[in-house]
């Protein structure tokens, strides 16, 4: 079984369709219509999060750090360009005000905090930007823990101690708090279009509990 068919058979990974239906119900409510224009898919991984957008956007930009899934995603010929970098560098390489959707499905999970993601984003941003991407949810990790104490369940192993609202999981992926996401986006500017928590994925047999959201420029 390769990369891909493992994420959505064994781990039933389905974060890029449901963000793509998050980004398609969020251009709804502010009257985007037609095609996404520019999109920045931050984090592109194979090209999962990017099948969607086949004829739906004019121009497909995937960012990734490693070369062996860039080839992969290379190979569906859906990018007009590849930029093997991290999100934040491949982000500010963009002309300033210049991309028109800002994408990231199960990257920020390994990013920690968000400030520079965000800084970025705002810069790439065209005005009718939207910015959509998941994390994995610090509230619902936390409750998973907390049920875990009175069951035989090791699932504390998975979420370790926290204070604050970024944690790194033993899972070796971040989660973050609402308030924390909410706060950074309000303090760039951004405003909220649409929150949906959703399963993502499974790890041996447990839900990993995800937030997906959608901000626009305008207020």
């Amino acid at each position: 079984m390769n990369f891909e068919g493992a994420l959505t058979t064994k781990l039933r990974y389905e974060v890029p369709g449901k963000l793509f239906e998050v980004l398609c119900a969020s251009a709804d409510k502010i009257g985007v219509t037609g095609s996404f224009g520019c999109v920045v898919d931050a984090g592109c991984g194979t090209g999962l999060s990017g099948e969607p957008f086949q004829g739906r956007c004019t121009k497909l930009i995937g960012i990734d750090l490693s070369e062996g899934m860039l080839v992969q995603a290379s190979n569906k010929r859906l990018y007009n360009s590849l930029l093997q970098t991290d999100i934040v560098k491949g982000l500010d390489v963009q002309e300033k005000g210049s991309v028109d959707v800002i994408l990231s499905a199960d990257t920020l999970v390994y990013v920690g905090p968000l400030d520079d993601f965000f800084r970025a984003s705002t810069r790439a941003a065209s005005q009718r930007c939207i910015l959509t991407f998941s994390v994995e949810s610090l509230e619902r990790a936390l409750l998973q823990l907390d049920e875990a104490k009175d069951g035989p369940s090791s699932l504390g192993a998975h979420v370790g101690a926290s204070e604050g609202q970024i944690v790194l999981q033993q899972s070796g992926r971040y989660a973050h708090s609402h308030r924390y996401v909410m706060d950074l986006a309000s303090s760039y500017g951004w405003s909220l279009l649409i929150e949906q928590e959703v399963v993502g994925r499974y790890d041996e047999s447990r839900p990993v509990w995800m937030k997906l959201y959608a901000f626009s420029r305008e207020s």
